[in-house]
């Protein structure tokens, strides 16, 4: 058996990695969907990163949540409160956030990898 050159094992370990993180956001995304936590982000803002971080920040957010068809459908009859709230709208951040940087675990790589002709 060959031993297995420093590029083709970076590029080996990048692989892995990717891999790895679409198994974390399949079950990440699978939890997000169990707990009806996927429609608490209602506006769509591909720029932001940070979830609220005060008070008024997070009423602000339940406040537009409490427009939504998934509030007005399924989570108004449950008395859902701002710290449930807090809950789903943390499995939905955290889900894109993951998403996000699975984008930077494969391209960043990949386009350093061509640079170099490793691929």
């Amino acid at each position: 058996m060959y031993a297995i050159k420093g590029k083709e094992k970076m590029v080996g370990c990048w692989l892995g990695l990717v891999s790895a993180s679409i198994f974390t956001i399949v079950v990440i995304g699978g939890h997000t969907r169990l707990t009806k936590s996927g429609l608490s982000m209602v506006r769509w803002e591909p720029h932001r990163i940070l979830p609220p971080m005060n008070k008024q920040e997070w009423e602000d957010e339940f406040s537009e949540y409490k427009k939504s068809p998934e509030w007005l459908n399924y989570n108004i009859h449950k008395g859902m409160d701002l710290e449930g709230f807090k809950y789903i709208f943390f499995w939905e951040w955290f889900h894109r956030i993951v998403g996000r940087s699975i984008g930077v675990i494969f391209f960043v790589p990949m386009v350093y990898f061509f640079a170099r002709g490793y691929i």
